[in-house]
């Protein structure tokens, strides 16, 4: 039991951080796309649309992951799920990113630790269920 709620307590504090990380990164980008726009007059075209959806595909999953850490702490099995549906899109979108840029591999391979962890605290807590 105790052991369970060290892996809910450490999936809770990844997926904070992770939601961290993604909320500040697709901030950032989104208001540097903005900036640069700005400044040099660009239209807004598919291409703007395109990096501010860029943008936006960051942040949304991290603000999910944050808002529902409470219950992955608390092990409930839906948040982990939740967490698996928003956090894996984003791990391929980041995977089809890498090519144009390598830093993109990085969040690709965090997202893919996380989910790892994930699964396996799912998978114990479903089997103590049945």
């Amino acid at each position: 039991m105790r052991w369970r709620l060290q892996i809910n307590t450490l999936l809770s504090q990844a997926a904070v951080a992770l939601g961290l990380l993604f909320v500040i990164s697709g901030s950032f980008h989104t208001v540097s796309v903005i900036t640069d726009a700005v400044k040099e007059g660009a239209p807004y075209d598919f291409r703007m649309v395109s990096l501010l959806t860029t943008g936006g595909i960051t942040i949304y999953p991290g603000l999910i992951n944050i808002i529902i850490s409470r219950w992955i702490k608390q092990g409930q099995l839906w948040a982990f799920g939740m967490s698996a549906v928003v956090t894996f899109p984003q791990m391929i979108f980041l995977a089809f990113l890498g090519p144009f840029h390598p830093n993109f591999l990085i969040g690709v391979v965090l997202n893919g630790l996380y989910l790892g962890l994930l699964f396996a605290a799912w998978k114990s807590r479903r089997k103590e269920n049945f």
